[in-house]
């Protein structure tokens, strides 16, 4: 599956699996951009904050080209190639969340 961040500039940069407790997750290794499906995302988001630590290093290592951040990107869906719905995680947080109505990716 291709990096839906890195597409907007035109990369094709494939999402590689990675492993954070036992939970594959699909990395953009030139981006950090980061694809859940439904299940994964539901299993990541319990995992305590110290047991992530490394993980977060390793992302913030990644990321290279800040324009790929913007919040006002509008991006297609690596599976099914509709266009994401962008909101912010837990309504007030700096994360922002692009996800896909058809097949619930995040």
């Amino acid at each position: 599956m291709l990096c839906f961040r890195c597409l907007v500039n035109s990369k094709e940069n494939e999402l590689k699996p990675n492993f954070l407790e036992g939970i594959e997750i699909d990395i953009c290794l030139e981006c950090g951009g980061i694809w859940f499906d439904k299940i994964t995302f539901s299993k990541a988001i319990v995992i305590p904050k110290e047991k992530i630590a490394d993980f977060y290093s390793k992302l913030d290592n990644l990321r290279q080209d800040s324009s790929l951040l913007n919040q006002d990107l509008i991006l297609n869906c690596p599976k099914c190639d509709v266009i994401m719905n962008k909101y912010r995680y837990m309504y007030d947080s700096s994360i922002y969340i692009d996800s896909c109505n058809k097949c619930l990716g995040i």
